[in-house]
């Protein structure tokens, strides 16, 4: 599966725009995580996928989509943020 990075940015609403760039995948879970994967850090009952940027950018990943009031200082300045609002 191909997907394109503009594309993600559109379907999720994001305020940002992202350079276009193909993805290989996707990933909820930094430990089935690739390298080049988009991270979507969702929140859930037991875990928030907030807590585990700073995992997903070291396993490479080419972006993080993120609610905006959860964006902090562990982002990695390699990783393209889409975020959600």
């Amino acid at each position: 599966m191909t997907l394109n990075l503009q594309e993600v940015a559109r379907a999720v609403g994001a305020a940002a725009h992202p350079p276009p760039r193909a993805i290989a995948g996707w990933s909820v879970d930094t430990r089935t995580q690739n390298p080049g994967d988009v991270y979507f850090a969702l929140r859930g009952p037991n875990h928030d996928g907030h807590d585990f940027l700073a995992a997903a950018t070291e396993k490479g990943a080419a972006a993080v989509v993120v609610l905006l009031d959860a964006i902090g200082n562990v982002l990695s300045k390699q990783a393209t943020t889409i975020g959600e609002s």
